[in-house]
């Protein structure tokens, strides 16, 4: 098989042709311009310029050099001998402030403590004229009261005489009949009470206008005799209250006697259990009313469970007739 090369134009033949010339004569103009040019010694060139352009700034010997470093060595032993002999200096002036601080503070600890002595002194001094002051205080008011307590016991002696009286009389015939008969003890003496009345509540007008008046006495039993244990004739003191007047009025609540009775009741180996205290309520005699007259009466128990004499505040209850 017989393989043919494509046909070129004549004139694209043409035209590469003359490339090729131009180009081989470039190159011969080149190789001329080579062969003509002179190449220099560069190195001679580059050693010339530079001796020209070197700049020699100084020149300095061995002896220079240990010179100025034996001078700088003793600039720094200078610095720090007057950095030494300054902080040498702050500390001698710490030091004197340390001791100035300590006498300061030595000083101000005596003015506290002469401070607090005196104090002290001080308040020894107030409690000791306190004491003196309340001392005088307790005396006057000791003897005051002792004083005080010397007339109550007059004033006590004079009213009660007639009581005490008629209590010792009671304890010698005692005495005399315990002589005579025997199995009697000194347990047979009457008992003394003292009956404390207060007031009557709810009066209002259910009492009519007067003067009233309660009579205390000690009952056997209740509907029983009554037990006379007091001489009849005795003046400085009775079973009856003062009397206290009364308006009947309906705004008036309560009757106020605040009196006390004093009693004598059997002794305590004769107590029954059935005895009693009679309260009763004398509407006294004037020229509205011819005579007394009983509106009230209650009772109350003379002892109490424990068969003892009762003691306290009580309340008794009074049936108007």
């Amino acid at each position: 098989m017989k393989i043919e090369s494509p046909k070129k134009d004549p004139v694209d033949r043409e035209t590469h042709v003359e490339k090729v010339r131009e180009k081989k004569k470039k190159i011969i103009e080149v190789t001329e311009e080579a062969q003509q040019a002179s190449i220099g010694n560069y190195a001679e060139e580059f050693n010339e310029k530079a001796e020209k352009e070197v700049v020699v700034l100084a020149e300095v010997g061995v002896e220079e050099l240990n010179q100025e470093q034996d001078k700088i060595e003793q600039e720094k032993k200078q610095k720090i001998a007057k950095e030494l002999a300054q902080y040498q200096q702050q500390v001698s002036e710490l030091k004197h402030l340390l001791a100035e601080s300590e006498d300061q503070l030595c000083h101000r600890k005596g003015l506290v403590e002469s401070q607090i002595r005196r104090t002290e002194i001080a308040s020894i001094m107030k409690a000791q004229r306190e004491g003196a002051a309340i001392g005088g205080a307790f005396s006057v008011a000791h003897s005051t009261l002792k004083t005080y307590l010397d007339d109550s016991k007059k004033q006590v002696e004079i009213i009660y005489k007639d009581v005490k009286m008629d209590y010792t009389e009671l304890r010698h015939n005692l005495t005399g009949q315990e002589k005579q008969a025997s199995g009697q003890s000194w347990r047979s003496t009457p008992q003394l009470i003292e009956i404390h009345i207060s007031c009557m509540r709810c009066v209002k007008d259910k009492l009519p206008k007067g003067r009233y008046a309660v009579l205390c006495s000690v009952m056997e039993r209740l509907g029983g005799n009554t037990l006379e244990m007091q001489k009849k004739n005795s003046k400085k003191w009775r079973r009856v209250t003062s009397p206290k007047p009364h308006s009947g009025e309906y705004h008036l609540n309560n009757l106020v006697f605040n009196q006390s009775l004093l009693l004598f009741v059997p002794p305590r180996s004769e107590v029954k259990p059935s005895m009693a205290i009679l309260f009763e309520l004398f509407l006294l005699k004037s020229k509205d009313f011819s005579h007394d007259q009983v509106l009230g009466w209650g009772v109350f128990p003379l002892i109490d469970s424990d068969f003892e004499l009762n003691n306290g505040k009580f309340k008794v209850w009074l049936d108007l007739m």
